[in-house]
């Protein structure tokens, strides 16, 4: 198959104007898997959709439109940006702590609805910058000098990894929820998760960005997508320790043994399946085309390669085939 160079643009204009969809349906099912997600543009804000402060040589960043899941916008990753483009050189900055407000999601996502609308009502130069922005954002959290610790205390998708697991540390709770679930509306696994896909353990990365699977709590941390693991309601004593650390906190190194002193006061959840299931993912997503790994599940034929087939089916096949049809 002849390949193609697929940017945001191109992908989502594919999507909104040859691929007969419903937006508001297949959007909804992007940022929670359901089709009644309201649309955060239209609702009034009373409080900024990112808040922030410097205390003691910590800076907290809360992303704040729980009604839409912390979902970003282009606002936001404006804000984001001059936020942490500033405090990489300021000296009263230690280290920096990304949590997301309502107690349900950490970030679901980019406001990808939001992007098509301008798609659809014909601003196609203006709809791709909110990408530019975004992924410019994920760059500097890859390469930032000082702790970055992102609290992933619920569902974290899409534009939410790309705001938090390319920093240093990342905390899941029994609360988080990860997932890639770009293909089931015919988009692409971005904000940079070909990196920290590829190198999850066997062939994990494959598996998530092609079947938009859920990892719940402490799998995130057995798929190496967080870095440690704590209670929920143990996340206030985290932000007040690392306060606490004053200078010593610009350490990664003293950073990483506070996370771990605080892990090994609590007994560490039972560990789940998802390991076991590495061979049987080697075996079928290891594969140059969807069309193979598609054939490999089929031969495998276990309860968990069923299963699997009608993820792959339901969800992302169909969307993925069409495409390449195009060409």
């Amino acid at each position: 198959m002849q390949q193609r160079l697929i940017t945001p643009k191109t992908a989502l204009v594919y999507r909104c104007n040859r691929f007969p969809w419903n937006v508001s349906r297949a959007l909804g099912r992007y940022v929670f898997g359901r089709a009644d997600h309201r649309d955060a543009t239209v609702m009034t804000q009373a409080e900024p959709a990112v808040l922030s402060d410097v205390s003691n040589g910590i800076a907290t960043v809360t992303l704040n439109r729980p009604k839409a899941l912390n979902s970003l916008n282009q606002d936001m990753v404006d804000i984001l940006l001059g936020l942490y483009r500033n405090w990489q050189s300021s000296n009263d900055v230690h280290a920096v702590i990304v949590k997301g407000a309502g107690g349900k999601a950490f970030c679901a996502g980019g406001d990808v609805k939001a992007t098509v609308q301008q798609i659809m009502a014909g601003q196609r130069d203006e709809a791709p910058s909110f990408f530019t922005h975004e992924y410019t954002m994920n760059n500097v959290i890859a390469k930032y000098p000082k702790p970055y610790i992102s609290l992933l205390d619920g569902i974290v998708m899409g534009g939410g990894a790309g705001v938090s697991i390319h920093g240093s540390f990342r905390v899941a709770t029994e609360k988080s929820m990860f997932a890639m679930p770009e293909c089931g509306i015919g988009l692409f696994t971005d904000i940079g998760s070909a990196y920290f896909l590829s190198r999850l353990p066997g062939e994990l990365g494959m598996y998530l960005a092609l079947t938009g699977q859920r990892l719940k709590g402490i799998q995130v941390k057995e798929a190496t997508l967080a870095t440690h693991y704590l209670p929920s309601h143990r996340l206030p004593e985290l932000e007040q320790a690392l306060h606490d650390l004053g200078p010593q906190a610009a350490h990664h190194s003293s950073v990483h043994t506070l996370l771990c002193s605080l892990e090994e006061k609590d007994t560490a959840p039972q560990q789940s399946d998802l390991l076991l299931r590495l061979p049987e993912m080697s075996a079928c997503f290891n594969k140059d085309s969807v069309e193979d790994v598609y054939a490999a599940l089929q031969e495998l034929g276990t309860d968990w390669s069923q299963a699997t087939l009608k993820l792959l089916h339901g969800f992302v096949l169909n969307s993925i085939l069409r495409f390449a049809s195009s060409e």
